[in-house]
């Protein structure tokens, strides 16, 4: 829908200078946005100052349609052509108290049918055929009334709210848990002794006993008959 509503706004901006002209002889009621919910009525009055119009056309300008073709003849409203979408949805009413004034009530409203409709009076001046064009009003069809989307809205924030704030005691309690678990295990935690393998023995080194040997040219005694005596 706020392609729709931008729509409508651009089409305000673009609104060709005869309209705004010929505000001062044609006018319509209600002029302001109107945000209507699906399947809602709207009636919509038009207004000219000008006297003894001919016929009175309601049209839809995005759409660039003609909805409902009215023909004044004999002080009666002779309704002569009507859209084909729009077949049994408008309503005419003359107002009496205003002189040249005509309402017309839009029933059965859809999303299709967001746009700004206006009125284009026809009458004869100077053998001429004039025509003046009221400034129209914009139709926004949603599918919900604006007081049911706030309420909508409200428990959408709601819902997040408590969301936010069961996350965020879920996390704080996860958070304490941890924490409480790491000062239990730290107060009870002992750290375990390093233990060192043991030495390999060294091997002892033991020196062999040495033989004595037998050296004849040492021996002195005189006894040995085979022993030399030294020169």
């Amino acid at each position: 829908m706020k392609a729709h509503w931008w729509s409508c706004v651009l089409g305000l901006l673009c609104m060709p200078a005869e309209v705004l002209l010929n505000n001062l002889a044609a006018s319509q009621n209600p002029s302001t946005i109107s945000l209507l919910r699906v399947n809602s009525s709207l009636e919509t009055t038009c207004f000219t100052s000008l006297s003894n119009p001919l016929s009175l056309t309601l049209r839809r300008q995005f759409q660039n349609e003609e909805v409902v073709h009215l023909h004044f003849k004999n002080e009666q409203i002779k309704k002569t052509t009507t859209a084909q979408k729009f077949v049994g949805r408008v309503h005419i009413t003359e107002e009496l108290q205003v002189k040249s004034a005509i309402s017309l009530q839009l029933s059965q409203l859809g999303l299709e049918d967001t746009d700004l409709y206006y009125c284009r009076w026809t009458l004869l001046k100077s053998a001429n055929l004039v025509t003046v064009t009221s400034n129209g009003t914009i139709i926004i069809v949603r599918e919900s009334a604006p007081q049911d989307q706030c309420e909508d809205t409200i428990l959408d924030l709601t819902l997040i709210s408590l969301s936010v704030t069961a996350l965020s005691v879920t996390l704080s309690l996860f958070i304490g848990a941890l924490i409480f678990k790491c000062k239990r295990f730290k107060k009870h935690f002992k750290p375990a002794r390093v233990v060192r393998p043991p030495r390999p023995e060294r091997a002892q080194h033991i020196c062999p006993r040495q033989q004595p040997q037998y050296r004849p040219y040492l021996v002195t005694s005189l006894n040995n008959p085979n022993s030399r005596g030294i020169q």
